[in-house]
């Protein structure tokens, strides 16, 4: 991402940073993804992990992208589960907006 980034600076379009657009980190997925207690937790480490490599090259970033969208067709409907299961589905919906409400230590 750090080279992505550069190369657009070079080209002279300024970067934004979107953390979850309807993909967790592999790592934060393999442990139980949005049905984990933990991953608002889990979710702040990864948002400020990016925020230190890349907060002095891009201004703007979003946190999630279409939360519930995400939560109603991966937990409620079932539509794109998440887990690839019809799980936990209620407690995604709690930790995804736990996840959005973390602020990074800048």
């Amino acid at each position: 991402y750090s080279r992505l980034v550069d190369a657009l600076l070079e080209h002279g379009i300024q970067p934004s940073a979107t953390l979850y657009h309807w993909d967790l980190p592999a790592a934060l997925e393999d442990r139980g993804g949005w049905a984990h207690e933990d991953v608002p937790k889990w979710f702040a480490e990864y948002a400020d992990l990016m925020f230190r490599a890349l907060g002095d090259r891009v201004p703007m970033w979003a946190t999630l992208n279409e939360p519930w969208v995400t939560m109603d067709n991966g937990y409620v409907s079932g539509v794109m589960p998440l887990d690839g299961k019809f799980g936990p589905r209620r407690l995604g919906f709690r930790r995804i907006w736990c996840g959005h409400t973390r602020r990074p230590s800048l």
